[in-house]
């Protein structure tokens, strides 16, 4: 009988030790507020309405490029406290290659356009000009910067998606690669002549404005000492509507600062189906407006598509 209840006093310790081993990971499990990602896209110019740039004997020499971008985005854990969470910020650090606006001055070279070639095989004559005019570019730079957002949260309830409504600031540093001196354009070569518009290396460009964000999954809250707390989701959609003072882009009008710049930008980022991604992976589409803080200018009007890696998930 004494042997009995020793037995049944082992067996019930020994489940309790297993029990108590079982709850430990879930008891010490935090959510993340660390989100890494690596950003791959391209972005192609659509073109815009002429404003007073127009008269410029040189087009707008935008085209298709491609950019790549490490992403860091720090989240705060959520407090959800009384079964809300009101309040979120983030910090977001970003480097990698872009392309960036550029102002050059610039003027037709017919020897080495396609279109001009062709013409002149099917017997027309072509009269070359040597006109000059301001011109905006994009061109391909190293970038470092940062982001901060402070924000509003509705429907944040511990399950299920949430939004965010809030102010942004940004500041980056743009190093350009190399001091483009060609570009085409329909056919049309374009040489950059020495001029001061556009000759420096780097430039600073920063944004202020406001921000909408629909997180991409559910919300799932954990307890963190006693506290429902959750993480650092996925960006589903995302809305900045900003001011924009990038002095790469001085001079582009005569009588106008050009540097000051509103920037209306939109971006959606749907997961991909897991049957074509092994990890987490998410398709990213968007839309960026560019203009003159006046209005008098080119519209700079671009189209991102690629895709969105959590690295993070790649590695475990």
């Amino acid at each position: 009988m004494g042997a009995f209840r020793v037995s049944e006093g082992r067996s019930r310790l020994l489940l309790l030790l297993v029990l108590a081993c079982a709850s430990t990971p879930a008891a010490a499990q935090t959510p993340e507020r660390l989100r890494w990602e690596l950003v791959t896209n391209g972005s192609s110019n659509l073109g815009g309405s002429e404003g007073g740039s127009g008269e410029s004997p040189v087009p707008s020499l935008t085209g298709t490029d491609a950019n790549f971008m490490f992403q860091l985005d720090a989240q705060p854990l959520l407090n959800y406290g009384a079964r809300s969470a009101k309040l979120s910020h983030h910090l977001v650090f970003r480097t990698g290659i872009t392309t960036v606006g550029r102002t050059v001055t610039a003027k037709t070279d017919v020897a080495t356009s396609a279109v001009v070639e062709t013409l002149v095989s099917q017997g027309a004559t072509v009269t070359p000009t040597t006109t000059s005019g301001v011109s905006l570019t994009r061109q391909r730079a190293f970038t470092a910067g940062f982001e901060y957002s402070a924000n509003r949260l509705a429907q944040a309830q511990q399950n299920g998606a949430f939004m965010e409504f809030g102010v942004v600031a940004k500041g980056h540093f743009d190093a350009f690669l190399d001091d483009q001196r060609f570009f085409e354009k329909s056919g049309l070569t374009y040489v950059k002549v020495n001029a001061p518009a556009g000759s420096d290396a780097g430039y600073y460009r920063v944004e202020a404005g406001f921000r909408f964000r629909l997180s991409q999954k559910e919300e799932v809250a954990m307890p963190v000492a006693g506290v429902m707390k959750g993480g650092n989701v996925d960006d589903l959609l995302l809305l900045e509507v900003l001011y924009e003072r990038q002095e790469s882009v001085q001079g582009l009008l005569p009588d106008i600062d050009t540097a000051n710049r509103l920037v209306m930008r939109f971006l959606a980022t749907p997961d991909l189906p897991d049957a074509m991604t092994m990890k987490n992976m998410r398709m990213l589409l968007g839309l960026e407006v560019n203009n003159d803080w006046r209005g008098k200018g080119t519209k700079d009007v671009r189209i991102f598509y690629g895709v969105n890696a959590d690295l993070k998930s790649l590695f475990k």
